[in-house]
């Protein structure tokens, strides 16, 4: 009977020793839920404020109007290189939305007639559209013809014509001749030859 008695002891302390295992498992995997649940709000706050920030910049890039265009893009400016840094920071480097985001903050500076720093950044965005999409892509098209339009804004012929016609022929592959794109990118070439 006491041998009995031993091994009940040994089997009582082995279980016991199996339930601290077990203890501990358990508040670790709720410590692991709680932290991905934490990161994985933060991660949405700074998503949603790249987005605020972002749309904040569009909002005031499209409601420049002629006399308010140089404050307004210096404002929108301001607002799309946060959002740009946030969505970097968010996005990676090397995510398609950064390359929009690029884009539109070349289009900032030209509305501000900041056309050095709108040059570079143009460039910035047709090279992401160019890696990230490929030459055939017509977001890479589109950011031609803004790069296009930058150069129509300072009166640039020759230069914007360059563009567009660097953009046509992948608009036509992209969305045929009968297409509304293709009727925009033909009108950016006829008022750039008026230059």
């Amino acid at each position: 009977m006491n041998k009995d008695n031993d091994i009940s002891r040994r089997i009582i302390q082995d279980g016991s020793g199996d339930k601290r295992l077990g203890i501990i498992a358990v508040c670790l995997l709720g410590f692991l839920l709680v932290a991905g649940l934490v990161a994985s709000l933060l991660w949405m706050n700074y998503d949603k404020q790249a987005q605020d920030l972002f749309y904040s910049g569009e909002a005031d890039m499209r409601r420049g109007s002629c006399a308010q265009a140089r404050e307004k893009g210096h404002k929108a400016a301001e607002r799309m290189k946060l959002a740009l840094q946030f969505n970097k920071f968010v996005r990676g480097e090397s995510h398609s939305e950064i390359a929009n985001d690029t884009l539109n903050l070349a289009r900032c500076y030209d509305l501000g007639g900041e056309w050095d720093k709108a040059r570079d950044v143009h460039e910035q965005a047709c090279d992401l559209f160019l890696k990230s999409k490929g030459p055939a892509d017509a977001e890479y098209a589109w950011s031609l013809l803004s790069f296009g339009d930058h150069y129509s804004l300072r009166r640039d012929k020759a230069k914007a014509l360059e563009y567009f016609n660097k953009a046509l022929p992948i608009i036509v592959k992209a969305h045929g001749t009968a297409s509304n794109e293709y009727t925009w990118t033909l009108q950016r070439i006829e008022i750039a030859k008026k230059l």
